[in-house]
Formats: C-alpha cells, structure tokens, sequence
C-alpha cells in the first residue's frame, strides 16, 4: 500500500528517430549512449531539440550519477525559459521537479512542480486533467515528508477537476492515494471511508483484478488498526475476487496476507496453512524470489510454535534462494531471524555467526535498521550466555544506530516543520493580495458609479451600502484569517525552536557530562580510589538516564506529531500502568529516600490509550521525585466523578509560584525560566503530558505553592465517548 508518483515526460517528434535507437531500453544505460547523446547536443539542432535532449541525458543519467541529472534538467529547464514557450517551459519545469523528486530533495521538487502547475494552468486552463497532474505531484512530495495535511489537500484539488473533467481513471487514483495517506497517516477512518468509495467505484465497474485489492488495502488498514479479524473478512474477499481472475500472483498475495494476519490472532496451524498455499502458487508461477519470502515468514511462524529445528530449514531454503538472486537486503533480515533461532535453540556459537553475518551485509548495502536488529540480538545473546562486556559493547552500537535514526527522522521532522511554514506563508500572502485586489475592484467600481446619471441615484446608493457592508464583512474574516493563521505559524516557529534548544542544550548537557567523566576515568582509571569511582559511575548513570528519558519524550512528541503515534484506547485498571511506572522509577526515589504512596481503588478501569497514559504517569512521577525534597513524600491517587476519573501525582516538593504555574504547558515558554530549583527540565514532558491527555479525551493542570510542594491533575474518560 504505497503512492507511487504519475511521472509522465515526452520526447519531441523532431529528435525521435535520433533518439530512438539510444533509448530503447530504459534498463541499461552504457557509455555508448551517453556519447551519442552529447553528440546530437553538440550538433547543428535547434532549441528545443536541445531542450528535449537535455531531458533525456538527465533521465538517462538518474541511475548513475542524480547530481549529474540534476546539472542537464537545470540546463534544459534555463534553455526553455529564454525560449519563452509556456509548454516547453513546463515540460521542462516538470522534467526538473521529477529529477528533484527521484534525488530525494522534495522541498525543490514542489518547487518546480508549482512552477509546472502554473504554465499547465495557463496553458490548458484550470479545469484540465494536466493542471490536476501536476497537483497530484506536490501531494506525493509532501505525502514523502510526512505532511499528511497538506499531501490530502493537493490530492483533494487534483480530485475536484479529475471529477468536473469526467476521466474516471484519475478519480480513482485520487480517492485511492488519499485513502492510503489517512492510513499512512493514522486516521484509519477516515482511510476506510476514501477506499470504500474506491471500492464501491470497482464494484460498479465490475472490475474483478481492482475490487480485490480494494477489499486488500482496507484489509491491510484493519491489520494496522489490530482489529484483525475485520482484516481477516476483507482479506478473504480479496481472495475470492482473485479466485475469480485465476492470478495465481495475486492469490498467493492474498493467501500470505491471511496467513500473517492468522499468525498476529495466534492461530499458528491456519497460518501456517495459509503460507504454504501461497509457496505451493508462487512455485507453480516460477516466482523464486516470493516463495523465498513467504519461506522466511514460515519460518517464523513455525519457530513461534517451537519447531525450531524445522524453522531453520524454511529460513535456509529462503536464504539460498535470495543468495542466488544476489538480493542482499533480504540476506541480512535471514541471517537476523536465523541468530533469533539459534539463541532460543541455546546453539549459541551459531547464532553469533548468523548475527554478523546481518551486520557485515547490512553495512554494505547501508542498511541501518537490519543492522540495528542485528546488534540489539548480539547484545541479548552474550547477555544471556553471561558476557556482559560484549553484551554493553553490542547495546552501545545498537543505541548509536538507535540516535542516528532518531537524528534523520528528528532532521526530516524540521524540514518538513520549514516547508509547512514557508508554504503556509506564502498561501496567507497570496490571500492577501487576492483580498487587496478585491478591495481595489470595489473603489474602480464606485468612482465608476459615480458617474452615473442622476436617474439611477438611488440604485448607486443601495449598491454603495451592499459594498460597504460586504466589504467590511470581508475585512472581518480576513482579520480573523490572518490571526489563525498567525496562530498556527507561532506554534510551528515556537516548536522548531523547542527542538533546537533540546538538541543544541538539553541533549548537549548529560552528553557532555558522560565525555567528561568517561574521559577522567579512562585517563586516571589507576589512580582513581574505588570510593571516587563508584561516584563517577553514580553521576554517569544520572547523566544516562537523564538522556534516556528525554530521548523517549522526544521520540513521542515526535510520533504524536507528525501521527506516526497511534491512538489505540482499551478498557484498562489504572492500577496496571501506574504500578508499573511505580515500580521502575523506584530506584530513584529510594536514592533521595522518597516514599510513594498509591491510592487507587481496585474497580476503577478507564477506556484510554495504556502507553500514552503510562508516558504521562512516568514524566509526572519523575518530576515530583526530581523536584522533592530527601525523606519526603508523594502520592499517586485517583477518585470517579461522573463520567471522568481523576488523577492525581501530589508531592511535598519546593513548589512554584503562581505565575510560573501560568507557564506550565506552554510550548512557546522557555523552560529555564519556570521556577528556581537548580535541577532545570526541558518543559517537554509536561507539554508531551498535555497533548497525549487531550488525545485520550482528557484534561491536565496543576495546583502548586512555593514551599508547600506540587499537585498534577488530570482526567481520563471512564468509557468510550
């Protein structure tokens, strides 16, 4: 279920049989061909034969050098400007943009794209299924940051001309990507409701082959969801619409489909039945590749049931198959589930092997998360057989990969934070100009009025009166645009601002706490006495857990924000999740000699998300250990009112005063700045409190003096709203 782009270019009829014989298969591009090339461009040939030679060097060289291909489509796209033909100028706008999407630099890409829309617009005019194309195309490039909102909204307009334009294939496109991003995105119903139109749409056109994967891809959204046997009805649609077309491919498709779902349910014999119909289908289609993947999810299959030594088999089986087809990626994810295997079979020497043979492969190809897994089951494995040096050494490389995805993901999160912006930007400044001019029509249009005879006085006054009410209406929603718009541009300025100063100061500071101990004590390691040593290792575990906690806020927020983090409420006793968090922050309330009481009945359950309130009970308990003072007191309670619960973390601390309480929150107020204890936080985790209650239908406060310690309220709902 993914969007893959319309990348559509043309090639002139003038440089077609020249080009004929040097494109002919896009598969591989020789040397040869690119001479050839160079020669027609050096050649005796007009404009746009340079232009359209230009575009073909640059999609020639997208599978060699992407720099290079950029460098041609910037030459033809600067060649077209000066020849001032608007089709050639968008084609080449639109070359460009596609060279942009394929080198991964989206913020160009949508650049030129727009560029592309507007000459297509005034080309074809705004009612065109060209102009619709190229809206379609900024979608996918903001569907590819991860700006949902936005991506649905081109789709939206891409949709709107495709339906008055009548051509039904691209109506069908459109509903579909928008179906697919809500459920990249997680509003799973919403995604439900755009494929059930799609689905309807292949029902009417009685079209066997897209009605099955319709039922799949809403199939795939329950999977998601977890609601699994939903996704086992559609599923099983989708498998009878495929029986019906007899393609064998896409009945295995559906018959692995079913089998993992199965495997998730716990129901491993239906599973594995499942997966063993779709190897029997793929064999019969030649396709060795396939029937290697679904071996290797067999394999897990059946090693969950415990026959390990028949899991091992289907893993190798797959194994040669990928070797074979020199698909290393694929090797990697074996060699890992081969060393999961051996560590639970206690062949531990075995398992090592298959470990790095994962990592070896995986940084070859460059790839991080194969590499990460691998790592994290080396740390386990000598974790279990009792080498606890290697076991740190593997967990440190593992958590370095670990920050190194955190840190793209974090550097993607910005990016897309300063597109968001700078287009919100200029929509409000063309909303303003389009506003300017509409005030200007209504001035030309009176002093035009004025000049009217004496015999239409009192129509011209009527009319004066309606324009002067319209337009002062029309000041009013502008100013009251203008402010929500402001609004939104302050948060998104003032988050981009949080996650630099937790980058460049928060993260900065326990780091360099842990560099400067490690180096004393590897420095003086000799001459250190155990008593000093034991403190230096106190405050590197401080320093540790101090990232590790902002890490895990930060990765949350993250998550909550761009709606990776999925809101999945279950009926729970609150007693689970705040016992938990009790009992792994126990340790550091024992260090500061801190009681903490619990005071919740054992009947009261609520209807929330467990993790998200787990995160909001650990970043309150946390605080009001940190900020307590030794020997003191705090308490966890929770008491029904209506049709809320209400929870409480309640601490003697040093308290706060009435203004700092004012900017607990807040993400645009610098944390620093909120009360006078020497232990500063980010402010991140109280915010992250508020947006992960307000996602499960509650509320979050606080009641605090100086002095006279802390109270963090907060609601959750008892059953589903």
């Amino acid at each position: 279920m993914t969007v893959i782009p319309r990348i559509m270019r043309t090639i002139s009829r003038q440089l077609f049989l020249i080009l004929f014989g040097l494109l002919f298969s896009v598969s591989i591009y020789s040397q040869n061909k690119i001479d050839s090339l160079k020669n027609v461009l050096n050649s005796e040939i007009s404009d746009t034969s340079k232009i359209s030679t230009l575009k073909a060097l640059s999609t020639v060289f997208l599978k060699i050098n992407k720099d290079t291909a950029v460098y041609y489509a910037l030459k033809a796209y600067a060649l077209a400007v000066k020849t001032k033909v608007i089709d050639i100028v968008a084609s080449a706008a639109c070359n460009l943009a596609d060279v942009y999407y394929y080198k991964d630099e989206l913020n160009y890409a949508i650049n030129y794209y727009k560029i592309a829309a507007e000459y297509e617009k005034k080309i074809h005019g705004e009612i065109s299924d060209e102009y619709a194309a190229r809206l379609g195309d900024i979608g996918y490039c903001f569907f590819k940051l991860g700006i949902y909102d936005i991506s649905v909204s081109y789709f939206e307009k891409s949709l709107e001309i495709v339906r008055k334009t009548k051509n039904l294939d691209e109506v069908y496109t459109n509903i579909n990507n928008i179906g697919l991003v809500y459920h990249t995105w997680g509003e799973y119903d919403k995604a439900i409701i755009a494929l059930s139109e799609v689905l309807e749409f292949d029902l009417k056109q009685n079209n066997y082959i897209n009605i099955s994967s319709s039922y799949n891809n809403i199939g795939k959204i329950y999977e998601t969801w977890g609601i699994y046997k939903q996704a086992t009805d559609y599923y099983t649609k989708a498998l009878d619409y495929s029986k019906k077309t007899n393609n064998l491919s896409q009945i295995a498709v559906r018959y692995s489909n079913l089998g993992m779902v199965s495997f998730k349910l716990g129901n491993f014999d239906l599973a594995s039945e499942y997966l063993i119909k779709a190897i029997e289908l793929d064999l019969k289609e030649g396709n060795l590749v396939k029937v290697a993947v679904r071996q290797n999810e067999l394999g897990r299959i059946i090693a969950a049931k415990g026959d390990y030594k028949l899991a091992v088999d289907y893993n190798m089986k797959a194994l040669n198959t990928f070797r074979k087809a020199g698909i290393q990626s694929s090797q990697s994810i074996v060699y890992k589930d081969l060393g999961d295997i051996y560590r639970k079979m206690k062949q531990y020497s075995l398992s090592e092997t298959n470990y790095l043979a994962a990592v070896n492969i995986s940084k070859e190809i460059g790839s991080i998360d194969n590499e990460l897994y691998a790592y994290k089951g080396l740390s386990e494995l000598f974790k279990i057989t009792g080498h606890f040096q290697k076991s740190l050494l593997y967990y440190m490389k593992y958590d370095s990969l670990s920050t190194i995805i955190f840190n793209k993901e974090n550097n993607k999160q910005i990016l897309a934070f300063d597109i968001k912006y700078e287009t919100e930007k200029k929509e409000k400044e063309i909303e303003l100009l389009k506003n300017e001019a509409i005030i200007k029509d209504v001035k030309l249009s009176r002093s035009k009025i004025v000049w009217i005879s004496l015999l239409v006085i009192s129509v011209l006054l009527i009319s004066i009166a309606i324009i002067l009410i319209k337009r002062n209406k029309l000041k009013t929603e502008i100013n009251k645009i203008l402010k929500e718009k402001n609004k939104q541009l302050n948060i998104l300025n003032a988050t981009k601002t949080k996650f630099f100063a937790i980058i460049s100061h928060d993260l900065l500071n326990p780091l360099s706490a842990i560099h400067t101990l490690t180096n004393a004590i590897e420095t003086s390691f000799n001459n250190i006495d155990k008593d000093q040593l034991l403190d230096f290792i106190k405050e590197l575990n401080k320093s540790s857990e101090q990232t590790y906690l902002l890490l895990q806020n930060l990765l949350a927020w993250a998550s909550l924000n761009n709606g990776r983090m999925k809101y999945i409420p279950e009926y729970v006793n609150l007693n689970i999740p705040a016992n938990e968090v009790i009992s792994v922050l126990q340790i550091n309330a024992d260090e500061k000699k801190i009681s903490i009481n619990t005071d919740i009945p054992d009947n009261i359950v609520a209807f929330i998300d467990k993790l998200m309130i787990s995160t909001v009970l650990r970043n309150l308990v946390s605080n009001a250990i940190k900020f307590s003072s030794e020997k003191s007191l705090i308490t966890v309670f929770a008491k029904v009112e209506d049709k809320m619960i209400i929870i409480s973390v309640k601490d003697n601390g040093v308290g706060m005063s009435k203004k700092d309480v004012s900017k607990l929150f807040r993400i645009d107020v610098e944390s620093n700045a909120v009360g006078n204890h020497p232990e500063k936080g980010t402010g991140l985790g109280l915010i992250l409190c508020k947006e992960l209650t307000e996602k499960c239908g509650g509320k979050i406060w606080a009641k605090s003096e100086l002095n006279k310690g802390s109270e963090f309220i907060f609601t959750v709902p008892r059953k589903k709203q």
